[in-house]
């Protein structure tokens, strides 16, 4: 997904189909959404901290799990825990995505 289809010199994906699967879905609703992959573009929501870029998408989800990547830094995050997002609301994640932000810088 960060290099528009391509992983090793191998196309996985029509560069066509990895640029919507990153594009706003979701046009006119609530959240912004690709074919999959949750995108930063709205923030109020979004678990992947303030420090990456505006092109930036991943996955969070109920059971603790937080993945995201940001193609203008070539950085991808995955944080699995068993710990729910309820109890510690977002502001670990957002923490923690933008601690390795600020170290990879």
């Amino acid at each position: 997904m960060l290099n528009n289809g391509i992983y090793d010199d191998t196309r996985i994906l029509k560069e066509s189909t990895a640029r919507e699967m990153i594009s706003n879905r979701n046009e006119g609703m609530n959240l912004p959404w690709g074919l999959g992959w949750a995108l930063v573009e709205d923030r109020k929501d979004a678990y992947f901290g303030n420090k990456v870029s505006e092109s930036t998408f991943g996955h969070f989800g109920a059971t603790g799990t937080v993945a995201w990547a940001d193609p203008s830094r070539q950085l991808i995050f995955i944080c699995l825990t068993s710990r729910p997002l309820k109890q510690d609301g977002r502001e670990f994640f957002l923490e923690l995505s933008d601690m390795v932000v600020e170290v990879c810088e």
